[in-house]
């Protein structure tokens, strides 16, 4: 099989890891691991390129040294990553920089490093920006006004109707949540842009 790159993500300790990730890295090109001791929530994250031999091999490694990950919660194979900004990015020789500043945090040295230049893996951890993630709601905002900013006449009747289109288009369905959601929105809309809502409709339109 081809050689592959792989994000992966393990709850479990760095030192329960030792041998594990002293084993794979006889199987990949390079490998790196940060350690996140996260109270009640320690893990590692670790970045493998070049592999050539399967995830199950991999697994199967480290399940024969005791490590007892198992299940979504415990344990990731993949080979891209979720950005704070909930990005999805594939694992290449171009995108190693941003993980690596990504499993740094900022603030955690490597627990191991083979391949990857010690003068880099500090440069990548230097590059960490601190992100402040808005509520899902103003998110749901920002995206709504985006997809309104060409139109012309925004009463609030017209809001209504843009806002149910909007929310149907991510919901697909008229869920409680979605209801909830598109409620919030109107509401949201019209406080920040100063619209009155002495006249809202008492249903919203279909």
């Amino acid at each position: 099989m081809p050689p592959r790159d792989i994000a992966v993500r393990l709850t479990a300790s760095y030192e329960s890891l030792k041998t594990t990730v002293s084993d794979w890295s006889l199987v990949c090109k390079q490998i790196i691991c940060y350690e996140h001791p996260e109270p009640q929530n320690i893990h590692c994250h670790l970045l493998l390129t070049g592999v050539y031999c399967t995830d199950q091999h991999l697994k199967n490694t480290m399940w024969s040294h005791g490590v007892t990950c198992k299940g979504a919660g415990q344990l990731s194979f993949k080979t891209s990553y979720k950005t704070p900004e909930k990005l999805v990015i594939q694992i290449t020789e171009e995108s190693y920089p941003k993980y690596i500043t990504y499993m740094s945090k900022g603030k955690y040295e490597p627990s191991y490093n083979k391949g990857f230049s010690d003068d880099k893996v500090a440069m990548y951890k230097q590059d960490w920006t601190t992100y402040t993630r808005e509520p899902e709601s103003i998110q749901i905002l920002h995206e709504f006004e985006k997809s309104i900013e060409n139109e012309t006449e925004l009463n609030l009747n017209n809001i209504i109707t843009y806002a149910h289109i909007f929310m149907m288009r991510k919901y697909k369905s008229h869920t409680p949540q979605m209801r909830k959601a598109q409620s919030t929105l109107i509401d949201d809309y019209c406080y920040y842009h100063k619209i009155h809502k002495e006249y809202r409709l008492p249903y919203q339109p279909y």
